[in-house]
């Protein structure tokens, strides 16, 4: 029995050492950084660190590139989720390794004076995106901003600006079979000294540029975009005043390029052909804002089946909105996004559920009409129907699915016996709302009562049908008992 009892006792141990091997170790797969989060000692300072510091919210990375040594490390990547503020460093990209910014206007990379590219991506692939940084100050032979070396990740939603190359690749850089998906950025205020001002490309490399805005950089050879006789797809971008002795806009160096549904404004082209092109003012804010004026010509005009075309664009608006109807992106990296709320629900009814009134349907239907400022719009309603004007804690609610504009009607589950207030919205595919629309003014709207009329009398009180009902049966049981117990007396007596 001893043996028997020691041989389980093995089993066991083994079974549960294997499924404890089993359970794969928690990879911290996603991070975050903030030079200024509240338990730093050294606010703005990466030498001076929290002494609790793992790279979670509450104890986030100093540095960027600290948090993508150590993200990469698991082999299934991760997210560097990087707060606002300005981070002085040059950081290199690794695989697998998402870096995201809070946004462009509110988180700067600059480079530390190392003179060197600010950001570099050396044998780098597409699972690799570095997302919603201003990337500025680099300063470096090539690539001054971004440099891509057997590299191909996603940049998106970036402000590349203020870098300068000694030779080639102000904002960017890209050499060996680089080709980086490129969506939703700024190009602006680059240098090169010979070409390339805002993107190099050199042969071999193909990035897709799309939904670009390329404006303000300077070269001799390319202000805007350095081709050398690779195949770029370049789509849905304005390249609009910039500098060069020759292809100010984009110059292609031994080959002749395509691009098309690009405004190529105040820019020439050497090498290339451009289809699609308004070829207009794309009437900037200006002043270095590059979002779009209501007057521009870049507004509906690009190509909705562009490579890689984003949902939103560099700021988070929708990149097709349905304010035409033909829907159609804009070119470059504002989409003009103007979107009105919808108005206030109208037509509340029907008129016994909105003047106070009593009403013996306990499953109502209330109708209203939605309607919003652009026709193209959809709208989903949110309704709500309580027994206390706050609706502190509606009896029921309930929010549509996204429905076309007009009459609108709800069908209530069952409610109970009581006074009723109830009010609607209406909410855009955009997230806009309108007011709420009170039925009555905000009174009651109806009141319920599902009792018939008349009642019974039941101990001196008057009971409803509905009550009274439910008491004959007890009453039934009452006299069937009454009645046995008569009759085993009776039973008694005769005996």
């Amino acid at each position: 029995m001893r043996r028997f009892l020691s041989i389980v006792l093995a089993v066991g141990l083994i079974l549960s050492f294997s499924l404890v091997t089993a359970v794969p170790a928690l990879a911290f797969t996603e991070v975050w950084v903030d030079d200024n989060a509240p338990g730093d000692p050294g606010p703005g300072n990466p030498a001076i660190s929290d002494p609790l510091e793992d790279g979670t919210p509450a104890h986030p990375f100093d540095e960027i590139q600290e948090a993508i040594d150590y993200v990469y490390l698991d082999p299934e990547g991760g997210i560097v989720n990087v707060a606002a503020g300005d981070y002085i460093e040059n950081i290199d990209l690794e695989n697998g390794v998402d870096v995201m910014g809070a946004g462009a206007g509110v988180t700067t990379i600059y480079d530390n004076g190392d003179s060197g590219p600010v950001v570099s991506a050396d044998s780098i692939n597409s699972t690799t995106t570095i997302d919603g940084f201003t990337i500025t100050g680099g300063l470096a032979n090539i690539g001054g901003g971004i440099y891509n070396n057997f590299a191909s990740p996603v940049v998106s939603n970036c402000v590349i600006t203020l870098n300068q190359a000694a030779s080639f690749g102000g904002g960017m850089y890209n050499i060996n079979g680089s080709s980086p998906v490129v969506v939703n950025c700024i190009f602006t205020g680059n240098t090169a000294t010979f070409f390339g001002g805002g993107i190099y490309i050199e042969a071999g490399s193909s990035p897709t540029v799309t939904n670009c805005t390329i404006a303000g950089n300077t070269a001799i050879l390319g202000g805007g975009i350095y081709s050398g006789g690779t195949s770029p797809t370049i789509t849905n971008n304005i390249i609009a005043s910039n500098t060069a002795a020759s292809g100010s806009g984009v110059y292609c160096d031994t080959s002749t390029l395509l691009i098309d549904y690009n405004d190529v404004f105040n820019n020439n082209l050497v090498n290339c052909t451009s289809t699609n092109d308004p070829a207009a003012d794309p009437v900037f804010v200006g002043g270095g804002d590059y979002h779009l004026q209501p007057t521009s010509n870049c507004i509906d005009v690009g190509n909705n089946g562009a490579p890689s075309l984003p949902a939103t664009d560099f700021e988070g608006d929708p990149r097709i909105w349905e304010d035409a109807a033909v829907p159609t992106v804009d070119m470059g990296a504002d989409e003009y996004f103007n979107n009105a709320p919808p108005y206030t629900p109208t037509s509340l009814g029907p008129t016994e559920y909105v003047d106070g009134g009593s009403v013996d349907d306990d499953t109502p239907e209330f109708s209203f009409i939605q309607d919003d400022p652009n026709d193209y719009d959809t709208v989903q309603y949110t309704i709500e129907i309580d027994n206390d004007s706050d609706f502190s804690s509606p009896s029921e609610a309930d929010t549509s699915a996204l429905l076309a504009q007009g009459p609108a009607s709800f069908t209530s589950p069952s409610l109970p016996d009581d006074d009723y207030y109830w009010r609607v919205m209406s909410t855009d595919r955009y997230g806009a709302t309108s007011g709420w629309a009170y039925a009555n003014g905000g009174a009651i709207a109806f009141q319920l009562d599902t009792s018939p009329a008349g009642g019974g009398a039941v101990g001196g009180e008057v009971y409803p049908i509905d009550k009274a009902a439910l008491l004959l049966p007890w009453l039934g049981l009452g006299l069937v008992l009454i009645l046995a117990a008569g009759g085993l007396i009776l039973v008694r007596r005769r005996s």
